[in-house]
C-alpha cells in the first residue's frame, strides 16, 4: 500500500535522523503561516500523497511490521492558503525603454544619432592613442633607467678593479721582495754547506783519502 510505504520512508528517515519529521512540520506550518499573510484567499485542500525529494530506499533491517499505527507521522500535507506564495520577481531593471513618447525616424534623426557615433568613436580613439603614447614613454623610461642602472654598475666594477689593483701592487711588490730575500738566503746557506764540505776534504789525512779512493 502507498500510505504504508510513504510511513515505513519516514519512519526509515526518523530513525537515520532524529527529529527530522518534528523540524519538517514546524518549517511547513511557519512556510504556510508566513504566506497566509500575503494572500487571505480561502485554504484549499488537496488529497494528494507528499511527494519526497529523497528517493533512498529505508533500512533492510526496519520491515511493516515495525510501523505503529499510531505513529505521529502525517502522509497527509497541512492546508495551505494558497499556491501563489511565490511572489514574482522584478523585472524593472531589465527592461530597455526608448522614451517616454514615441519619435518619427527621419533622416535628420539618423544624421544625428551617425554623428554622436562617430564622436563617441573618435573619443574613443583619442583616448587609446594617449594611453599607448603613454605606454611607450613608459617603457622608453625604464629602458633608459635600465641603462642607466647597467653603466653605473660598470663604473662601480671599473672602480672596484682600480682599488683592487693599487691594493694589490704593493702587496705584489712586497711578495717579491720576501721572495728574493728568501732565495738569496737558500744560496747563501748552501754556499756555505759547499765551502764547508771542501774544507773538510782539503783538511782530511792522506790514509781517509787512500782508503776512500779504494
Amino acid at each position: 500500500m502507498r500510505q504504508d510505504e510513504i510511513r515505513l520512508l519516514k519512519k526509515a528517515w526518523e530513525k537515520a535522523e532524529p527529529g527530522r519529521a518534528e523540524r519538517a512540520k514546524e518549517m511547513r506550518q511557519t512556510f504556510f503561516q508566513e504566506g497566509q499573510g500575503h494572500d487571505s484567499s480561502p485554504p484549499q485542500t488537496s488529497g494528494t500523497e507528499v511527494k519526497r525529494t529523497d528517493t533512498s530506499p529505508p533500512p533492510a533491517s526496519l520491515s511493516t511490521t515495525d510501523v505503529s499505527r499510531d505513529d505521529e507521522l502525517s502522509v497527509v500535507p497541512p492546508t495551505r492558503a494558497s499556491v501563489n506564495l511565490v511572489k514574482p520577481p522584478d523585472l524593472t531593471s531589465f527592461l530597455r525603454t526608448t522614451g517616454s513618447e514615441p519619435v518619427l525616424k527621419t533622416a535628420a534623426l539618423d544624421e544625428q544619432r551617425h554623428l554622436e557615433k562617430q564622436t563617441s568613436l573618435q573619443q574613443y580613439r583619442l583616448s587609446r592613442e594617449k594611453v599607448q603614447r603613454w605606454r611607450e614613454e613608459e617603457e622608453n623610461r625604464r629602458n633608459q633607467q635600465k641603462w642607466d642602472q647597467m653603466g653605473m654598475f660598470g663604473e662601480m666594477l671599473i672602480s672596484q678593479a682600480d682599488a683592487r689593483a693599487r691594493v694589490n701592487i704593493p702587496r705584489e711588490a712586497i711578495r717579491q721582495r720576501h721572495l728574493e730575500e728568501e732565495r738569496v738566503k737558500q744560496e747563501k746557506q748552501e754556499a756555505e754547506v759547499l765551502a764547508k764540505a771542501e774544507a773538510e776534504k782539503a783538511t782530511a789525512p792522506p790514509s781517509a783519502r787512500k782508503g776512500k779512493r779504494k
